[in-house]
């Protein structure tokens, strides 16, 4: 699958927290009307469960993402909570939640929707299909990213980017050594070697001076410039000192008033006052979704609240951030990766399975 607001440089990170999520506002979560699905595994296939952990979708497919995208959230670019994507036999097609096929598996790839249309590739080329599965842009682009705010990154032949709209028009000309989707009304650019951010009129925003820009969270990016990581607001003021260890990762959002950092090899964070919040002594984290965050020591994650307590000790192979109530985890028996949803207070909703 592929879920793209971002460069390819930090595209890891969102396929990484497409089996996560987040977080607490009211016009990115989905409604009551909407019945959110959750992906299982069962003997090496995908199905999904209601939040109680009833088994409604049998495990019949390849893969299964799930249908509320924890980047999406975190950043307020929420995606269309009626649709998963889903393969069988190599092909990438689509389900609603009642777990009916909607779209017909016939792409080598394809993202959750946004603003009304998905992302799908044929393995050379990327185009985009509405909800019905009808090809509303051709597949023209040797990569694209998903639409927000009613715009999208692509590129056609791989190497220079720009902006399309929703029609397909070209908005910006393709002249970006890279691009990031738009947040907040600024998208970060790569020109020159170096990043940074325009405007929806390709105004330059944010001086092309940092090494890295990631997507902006709440009002907040993280940046690295001269190998040292902080965080900047849509202003371009510095919010963090540019003191900490780069690269940015999983950890490097704002999020519920705390910055994630890197000091002396271990992740913590800071506030808006830059005062440590929770001092640095993790592996590695995410950031703070309803009020905790996975934290990793040693070989296994768990979870922390804001005070730097821990709420659910780490036992994990590998664990998400909260949506909705629930957080996707990983545990290891033996030689064997089984994965499963816990609630806030740790308790399995789904026992961990293969």
């Amino acid at each position: 699958m592929i879920t793209r607001h971002l460069s390819r440089a930090f595209l890891c990170l969102s396929i990484a927290l497409l089996l996560g999520c987040d977080k607490d506002d009211s016009s990115t979560n989905p409604g009551p009307e909407t019945a959110v699905l959750y992906p299982v595994h069962q003997n090496g296939k995908y199905g999904y469960m209601d939040k109680t952990g009833k088994l409604v979708v049998p495990a019949t497919y390849d893969f299964g993402s799930v249908f509320v995208e924890a980047l999406s959230v975190l950043l307020k670019v929420p995606n269309d909570a009626t649709r998963a994507s889903v393969r069988t036999n190599g092909k990438v097609g689509y389900i609603d939640n009642t777990g009916a096929l909607v779209v017909q598996p016939l792409y080598q790839e394809g993202s959750l929707f946004h603003d009304g249309l998905a992302l799908v590739g044929d393995g050379t080329l990327h185009g985009y299909i509405d909800k019905s599965g009808a090809v509303v842009i051709a597949l023209q682009y040797k990569d694209a990213l998903d639409f927000t705010d009613g715009l999208a990154g692509a590129s056609i032949n791989g190497s220079k980017w720009g902006f399309i709209d929703k029609s397909g028009t070209t908005k910006t000309i393709f002249s970006f050594d890279a691009v990031t989707s738009f947040i907040g009304g600024l998208a970060g650019v790569k020109t020159g070697g170096k990043w940074g951010c325009i405007d929806k009129t390709g105004a330059m925003i944010i001086p092309a001076t940092y090494e890295f820009i990631g997507p902006f969270s709440s009002g907040y990016a993280a940046v690295v410039a001269q190998g040292k990581a902080g965080y900047i607001s849509t202003t371009g003021s510095v919010a963090v000192p540019l003191q900490y260890e780069a690269p940015a990762s999983t950890y490097s959002y704002y999020s519920d008033g705390l910055f994630g950092i890197k000091s002396g090899g271990k992740v913590g964070f800071v506030n808006t006052g830059g005062s440590v919040a929770i001092a640095a002594q993790y592996d590695d984290a995410y950031y703070f979704s309803e009020g905790l965050a996975a934290v990793k020591k040693g070989d296994v994650w768990g979870f922390i609240d804001k005070t730097g307590t821990m709420k659910i000790q780490p036992q994990f192979f590998r664990a998400y951030p909260f949506t909705n109530g629930l957080s996707y985890v990983i545990v290891k028996v033996g030689s064997d990766f089984k994965h499963g949803w816990i609630n806030t207070a740790g308790a399995y909703v789904w026992q961990p399975t293969m």
